[in-house]
């Protein structure tokens, strides 16, 4: 982690890692699940979906496995050629939960968006 303790500081590569190792020891030091993939993924910075996360892992090793499990290498090697959203793009799309555009979203707000539509 940076010095400084701020995650927004560090690059996606160092984010990813940090993503890694936190759900790693989570599950007792071993390779990650496809669930987690996704997660450390997108901890980095990446959105893919489910079902793209899918298409790129049998795109680039083939068949995927049920069981399937993943170390670092190959996660960073699944990032690579993805396209990371810029900080733009994320306030931007979440532009349209700030129903007073005040620059925040209420958990009232998130809550309402989430169980009503």
């Amino acid at each position: 982690m940076s010095s400084n303790g701020n995650s927004a500081s560090l690059s996606t590569d160092e984010r990813l890692k940090q993503a890694y190792e936190i759900l790693s020891q989570r599950n007792h030091n071993r390779p990650l699940s496809l669930k987690d993939v996704g997660t450390c993924m997108r901890a980095a910075g990446y959105s893919p979906t489910n079902t793209e996360l899918k298409k790129i892992i049998e795109t680039k090793l083939g068949t995927l496995y049920v069981h399937q499990l993943f170390d670092l290498k190959i996660i960073e090697d699944l990032c690579n050629g993805l396209k990371k959203r810029s900080e733009k793009e994320v306030h931007d799309s979440l532009r349209c939960f700030d129903y007073e555009r005040n620059g925040f979203i209420s958990a009232q707000e998130l809550k309402y968006f989430l169980t009503t539509r």
